[in-house]
């Protein structure tokens, strides 16, 4: 058996909320490997599909705004879930201060639909960039 019980995915600006669980869970005996975007190079997805264990994801507003995560999100999201291999957790983005040492803390919301819209805009600006106006 792997010394690891379970898989911590993240995107990588939330590595320290991802160590603090882990510390956390770590003195009960639960051991995670940690999975963010950059170490599996934008495979986060296909890499939770193949380990086949149980993966708790931090879905935060770093998250939902990553390319790399959520690339491949939803078919492969699904079929995780199907096969009770993924346990969501929502957890607040956090962005560094420029010049300072600290960082900004970013609600993730989305249990509207004015919520949902926002991020439906980030992706549109991003993939939509001509029509942004100068």
């Amino acid at each position: 058996m792997s010394d690891h019980n379970y898989i911590l995915a993240y995107s990588v600006q939330n590595q320290a909320m991802a160590d603090h669980i882990a510390s956390l869970l770590g003195q009960s005996g639960v051991l995670f490997e940690h999975v963010t975007d950059v170490s599996t190079n934008g495979r986060l997805w296909e890499s939770l599909k193949e380990q086949q264990k149980l993966a708790f994801v931090l879905i935060s507003d770093n998250f939902l705004k990553s390319t790399e995560c959520l690339t491949g999100s939803i078919p492969n999201f699904q079929e995780l879930l199907n096969f009770n291999l993924i346990q969501p957790i929502i957890i607040d983005g956090q962005y560094p201060i420029a010049g300072a040492n600290q960082v900004e803390t970013v609600p993730t919301v989305f249990q509207r639909v004015g919520q949902v819209i926002n991020y439906m805009n980030f992706w549109q600006d991003q993939y939509r960039p001509e029509d942004k106006v100068s």
